[in-house]
């Protein structure tokens, strides 16, 4: 009696590139499928030697993580890796965002200025679909801070004081 033929197994898929919430982007031709597959894409622009881009990477992974638009995906693109990416959408300065709206960018700019991200998440969230999320809620102090002698406000960061 013959033995059964084996099965051929199917071909294994390629890794993925996304790491939770965030696709990591690694050239032109993978960027333009993510647009392409999504209503709403976020491009994070970013270097590992830039400070800035490094200090904003946790900001932009939580709200990826954050995300509840399925319409919407967030993507990043190390510049150093996928210069491809960065001469063509012509980025110049980094960290620079893109917003892409069914293949187009509907807005960008450059800096890592949460505010910004934040009200270009929630415009994306909304044109496609989605709900703008809610505003932080301000922290909460049992006393009021004090003014010191440098201009500067007793027991609140940098960031608060600004």
């Amino acid at each position: 009696m013959r033995s059964p033929s084996p099965q051929k197994k199917a071909p294994t898929p390629a890794p993925s590139q996304q790491q939770g919430p965030v696709i990591h982007i690694k050239n032109l031709d993978h960027l333009k499928q993510v647009i392409a597959a999504n209503k709403g894409v976020v491009v994070d622009f970013w270097g590992s030697f830039c400070r800035p881009c490094v200090v904003f990477k946790p900001v932009f992974e939580q709200c990826a993580k954050d995300n509840t638009n399925k319409n919407v995906v967030f993507a990043m693109v190390n510049t150093q890796d996928a210069g491809d990416c960065a001469g063509h959408y012509q980025i110049r300065s980094i960290p620079a965002f893109k917003f892409i709206h069914n293949g187009e960018v509907s807005d960008e700019f450059v800096g890592a200025s949460k505010d910004m991200f934040q009200r270009a998440v929630d415009k994306l969230s909304v044109a496609t679909g989605g709900k703008a999320a809610a505003p932080p809620s301000p922290p909460k102090r049992a006393d009021s801070p004090m003014k010191t002698q440098s201009g500067g406000y007793a027991g609140l960061s940098m960031q608060e004081q600004l």
